[in-house]
């Protein structure tokens, strides 16, 4: 799978994961990476910072 961004931080005091296209979940961390195809799903109030390959900076609210 390819790269599309990388955990640059996770704040708040909830959970984040990445989940893929056959549902299997994996719980996120500063500096993990994001692979095509999956989607980040949060729990509680988690705000989890993207850096994306092309170096923008993406912030994914909670929920």
């Amino acid at each position: 799978m390819a790269q599309i961004a990388t955990v640059a931080a996770i704040t708040g005091t909830g959970k984040a994961f990445a989940v893929n296209e056959q549902g299997v979940s994996r719980e996120l961390k500063a500096g993990d990476v994001l692979q095509k195809g999956e989607t980040i799903r949060t729990v509680g109030d988690a705000r989890v910072e993207l850096l994306m390959d092309d170096g923008r900076l993406m912030a994914v609210a909670p929920n």
